[in-house]
């Protein structure tokens, strides 16, 4: 997937120059060294600035920048203009690569998986053996939401997911094994695997939430 950005600047005179294109999400800037294509018509300059294979990572603000040696109305040489690219795609599960909760019997054990959907996601199920898992007495899944730091072109940034959770209450000895969480939206689905292992410890890989477990409800949580 391949997305073109212009910026046009109009101006006496003519003489315009166009600076390195930053990327930001809020007020971090991720890049600063994006050079477009220049290119001058009649009374006027544009600068195409092209990015070829979309990721996540390209998601946020992309801030154009050119002067002509003259001071704007903002009193400033250098005048800006921005644009915002969404990436849209199957959910993508972030800052986990290998998730391994751990458990022990008679315990409780909360398999969260943090992931970024647009379009946002309209079905999700965790499944074991191929079979999905219900809501029971000792089971539960939900969806929140909640503001994580991820890593996009080696800067931190804080972005916003959604956490698929499992919750299996008084845990035996059959609940220990592999699962998937399967998402959905209408551009298609996102298998993932996460495995519940027995150990002295119940939880690991921990985003700091602090919820309150109610089954089928959407719940609302922040990095802490």
């Amino acid at each position: 997937m391949t997305w073109n950005v212009t910026c046009e600047a109009r101006g006496f005179p003519t003489n315009n120059t166009f600076h390195p294109w930053k990327h930001m999400i809020g007020d971090v800037t991720i890049r600063s060294d994006l050079h477009g294509n220049h290119e001058d018509i009649i009374n006027s300059s544009k600068n195409t600035l092209t990015l070829n294979k979309l990721s996540l990572q390209d998601i946020g603000t992309y801030v154009c920048s050119v002067d002509n040696g003259v001071r704007g109305v903002n009193r400033d040489n250098i005048q800006t203009s921005a644009a915002v690219l969404h990436v849209k795609g199957t959910p993508v599960v972030v800052n986990n690569t290998n998730v391994t909760v751990t458990g022990e019997i008679g315990s409780s054990a909360n398999i969260h998986i943090a992931f970024y959907n647009d379009p946002v996601v309209t079905d999700f199920t965790f499944q074991r053996n191929g079979s999905n898992i219900e809501n029971t007495s000792r089971t539960c899944t939900y969806l929140s939401t909640n503001v994580i730091e991820v890593l996009f072109y080696n800067k931190n940034v804080k972005l916003a997911v959604s956490m698929a959770h499992l919750l299996i209450e008084n845990l035996t000895r059959e609940d220990f094994d592999d699962y998937n969480l399967v998402l959905t939206n209408s551009l298609g689905k996102t298998d993932f695997k996460v495995q519940l292992i027995q150990s002295g410890n119940i939880l690991i890989n921990s985003y700091n939430l602090k919820i309150h477990v109610i089954c089928s409800k959407i719940i609302h949580s922040a990095l802490s």
